[in-house]
């Protein structure tokens, strides 16, 4: 569901695998949830519109760009309602078909059914290729056998190589993808920390929780961040524990587990990092408790020979 502006669309997304000569009918629900004092009817006008990715981030655009015209699911298309009134509150749902051709272009095929709330001079209020999934309900589909799944692992890196105020301090993994063929694709995987082997490893994540996919022809970076805890002591399900993270120091290793696709094929490598930790607030404090130590000893010792 996705819901801005003062509309509500659900579902926000649907996904198709078309065939040749086929039809398909789809519905998604529109609702005015325009916040008045004095309830009112809301007006909206409805169009379809070309989406795609340009270096990961989403636009929507009123002209299909040079290049992206094997991509355009617009022209299969047909709304069902192309301008609806709606009490507040009240929810229409809005039908479409798409029809699809008897030899379509193999590939994806993207487009978004835009919403603008139509004011009361007749106007749009719109934000044009502002717009993304938020207030726009999108279709995503590919046609059925045509795809060709190759992607690249582009980098795989972190913030800075060495640790000085641990641990306050938030090491940043980045991890980026190209996708070289004609679907979107959806990579996945595991960022490990570990101080030498994985099997032994003291902290791990899902590097793409949300499933954000890459569309063709794109890069998209997924940045992943580990903030230690701070203190001596943390609160977890055992109760009241030391912080090992307080404690950490030397070399450590990040093991980026992903899966992604090669020449149609699934396949799981694994990318890896080095970084140092050298806690310099930990190190003084721990030379200043042997410093004041000395001290007393030596201080004790003269009283004893005096």
């Amino acid at each position: 569901m996705a819901r801005d502006y003062g509309y509500i669309i659900s579902p926000s997304l649907s996904r198709y695998t078309f065939e040749p000569n086929k039809v398909i009918k789809g519905t998604f629900t529109l609702t005015n949830s325009f916040v008045s004092d004095e309830p009112e009817d809301q007006a909206f006008v409805l169009s379809t519109k070309f989406v795609f990715q340009e270096n990961g981030n989403k636009y929507i655009y009123d002209k299909v760009p040079a290049g992206r015209q094997n991509y355009d699911l617009t022209p299969w298309i047909t709304l069902g309602i192309t301008e609806v009134t709606i009490k507040q509150n009240g929810s229409v749902e809005i039908p479409y078909t798409i029809t699809v051709p008897n030899e379509p272009t193999p590939g994806g095929k993207y487009a978004a059914i835009v919403i603008e709330k139509k004011t009361s001079n007749g106007q749009l209020s719109s934000s044009g290729a502002a717009l993304d999934d938020k207030i726009a309900y999108q279709i995503i589909g590919k046609v059925a056998g045509s795809e060709i799944r190759n992607t690249e692992i582009v980098a795989f890196e972190i913030n800075k190589p060495v640790f000085l105020l641990w641990p306050k301090e938030e090491v940043i993994f980045d991890l980026s993808f190209k996708n070289n063929g004609n679907v979107d694709f959806l990579p996945s995987g595991d960022i490990f920390v570990h101080s030498g082997k994985i099997t032994n490893a003291f902290w791990n994540t899902n590097f793409n929780p949300e499933q954000l996919v890459i569309l063709p022809e794109n890069t998209r970076e997924y940045p992943v961040s580990w903030k230690p805890q701070t203190g001596l002591f943390k609160t977890d399900r055992s109760g009241l524990t030391i912080n090992l993270d307080y404690f950490r120091i030397g070399k450590y290793y990040a093991t980026a587990k992903v899966g992604y696709d090669v020449n149609n094929k699934r396949i799981v490598e694994d990318r890896l990092v080095s970084f140092w930790i050298i806690p310099i607030p930990l190190l003084l404090t721990i030379f200043g408790i042997f410093l004041i130590g000395g001290i007393f000893r030596y201080v004790s010792k003269k009283k004893r020979k005096k």
